[in-house]
This record gives structure tokens, sequence and C-alpha cells, in this order.
């Protein structure tokens, strides 16, 4: 519960091909921003902003099979 973690909603936005922004926002009042940058198929950069523990960076890897 202190991390904010309940009922949220979350609006984001492609601002480029390979660029997205979303923002997420619970009803405790915590707020936080997400930018993923795909740098490839399988590959992207996940920037988070705003959280409890402070901004983090993340290299995700997904494969579809």
């Amino acid at each position: 519960e202190a991390a904010g973690r309940g009922t949220s909603l979350a609006a984001g936005k492609y601002i480029s091909k390979n660029i997205y922004v979303e923002v997420v926002s619970d009803t405790k009042g915590f707020t936080q921003t997400q930018l993923t940058i795909a740098l490839s198929r399988a590959l992207s950069i996940l920037s988070q902003a705003g959280g409890v523990v402070g901004p983090s960076v993340t290299l995700r890897y997904s494969k579809q099979y």
C-alpha cells in the first residue's frame, strides 16, 4: 500500500513510431511517467520517473512465440 499500489488509471500515446509515453495515476495520489523506446522488435528501453523508489531505467527483451 505504501508503494502506491491500488486501483490505477493509465493513459499513453505513441509520440513517434518507436517511442511510447504513458502516465499512470492511482487513487492514493501516486503518479508515474513511463517512456518506452523500441530499439528493435525484441529489445526496448523502459524509463520510469515519479515512482516511490525514484527514477529507473530497464532494458527489456521480449520474444513472441
